[in-house]
């Protein structure tokens, strides 16, 4: 999933949420959403510079998250770190690291915003249903290399049988030719004793 998804379906759960309780709303509340929002724009905007740049800058990233949180292992902290990890295509990506990490924080943190949940939740959702389509195509993949492997030694055992046939229709072929050349004997070595019996 893209981060605009990600954005887009946080952004939605949050908006539902909030619009229960849009007539009570006061300044204190305004002030807690603005937070909120400006917390969530700057973890996906982490989530989008870990990927972007060259490789030196992904690596100096990474190495600043993991920094903050050993500093200051703050929920935020701690939830940026995972994040980090749980985000492909950069040198420390580590996917199953990163889902076991934010899947403590969900089931452990009682400080993480709303929006903050949303996001972890949808993030864990989307890794889950790549891991699984990620299984299966190993699957598939690991079918079609047998298949492949079979057909192959089948292949090979054909052309094994055709040779084995070849031999024997050989052998055959030479069976045949010693059998007529002992029947023209015998029939040499026959007549020889008619003139025999026919000389006394």
């Amino acid at each position: 999933m893209t981060l605009a998804r990600i954005l887009f379906f946080v952004v939605v759960l949050a908006t539902v949420q909030g619009c229960t309780g849009l007539s009570a709303w006061r300044k204190p509340a305004i002030d807690n959403n603005a937070r909120q929002l400006s917390l969530l724009d700057s973890h996906l905007q982490l989530m989008r510079d870990v990927t972007s740049g060259n490789y030196q800058e992904q690596l100096d990233l990474y190495d600043f998250v993991v920094r903050q949180r050993e500093l200051d292992a703050t929920t935020q902290h701690r939830l940026r770190e995972a994040l980090v990890l749980i985000t492909s295509g950069h040198p420390n990506s580590d996917r199953g690291k990163g889902y076991s990490a934010l899947t403590r924080l969900l089931d452990t943190a009682n400080d993480l915003t709303e929006l903050e949940r949303h996001l972890a939740a949808v993030v864990l959702n989307e890794t889950e249903n790549a891991m699984i389509l990620e299984a299966q195509n190993a699957e598939l993949s690991t079918d079609l290399s047998n298949s492949q492997s079979v057909a192959t030694r089948g292949s090979s055992d054909r052309r094994n049988l055709g040779q084995a046939r070849r031999a024997l229709e050989a052998a055959q072929q030479e069976i045949d030719a010693l059998e007529s050349e002992l029947a023209e004997a015998r029939a040499k070595l026959e007549a020889i004793k008619q003139i025999e019996v026919t000389s006394e």
